[in-house]
């Protein structure tokens, strides 16, 4: 499977926007949400797959967030974060072939830190990238910190001109 179909960039040049980073946060909480159902329903193969879809998303989303925000406060916590998310997710890899049913709870606990994370650290970094820019208007325009932007707002937001763009380092787009 192609990286690429994870990936939501705002143009052809592969550059990250504001926007681009709020869909990715998206697509990552409906991928961990049904991994959450798939575990629940043991379904175990179809929960390994999708666990697999989930690092390998999570590891070029890091790199996006983590180049966006380098500059700033707590950058370097935000990167540790990720990497003890990442920890977490790869030891419910290995539960799910050692001991499958041991993961459910583990798993419960994944999707609170990922969603935790999304909602208290990723977004209002966001925002005040946002702001320290001075795109102020595009967080006004629909981006809740607690809860991310709604549909109507994300499509408004889409339409702003001038969204701030972070361009990252060249990345493989095969996983």
């Amino acid at each position: 499977m192609r990286l690429r179909k994870y990936l939501v960039n705002d143009d052809a040049a592969g550059r990250v926007t504001a926007q681009s980073l709020e869909a990715e946060h998206d697509h990552l909480h409906e991928m961990v949400r049904q991994f959450v159902f798939s575990v629940r329903s043991t379904n175990f193969d179809a929960a390994s797959a999708q666990l697999n879809g989930i690092e390998h998303f999570c590891h070029t989303h890091f790199q996006h967030e983590e180049y966006a925000l380098r500059q700033q406060p707590g950058a370097e916590r935000h990167a540790r974060d990720h990497r003890q998310l990442l920890s977490h997710l790869l030891e419910i890899k290995t539960a799910l072939v050692s001991e499958p049913h041991s993961t459910i709870r583990k798993t419960a606990v994944f999707y609170t830190s990922m969603i935790t994370h999304i909602d208290n650290a990723d977004r209002p970094g966001l925002a005040r990238l946002l702001t320290s820019v001075g795109r102020p208007d595009v967080m006004a325009s629909g981006w809740n910190l607690t809860s991310g932007p709604s549909s109507e707002a994300r499509d408004h937001s889409r339409r702003v001109k001038g969204s701030p763009v972070f361009t990252t380092p060249a990345r493989s787009t095969a996983a």
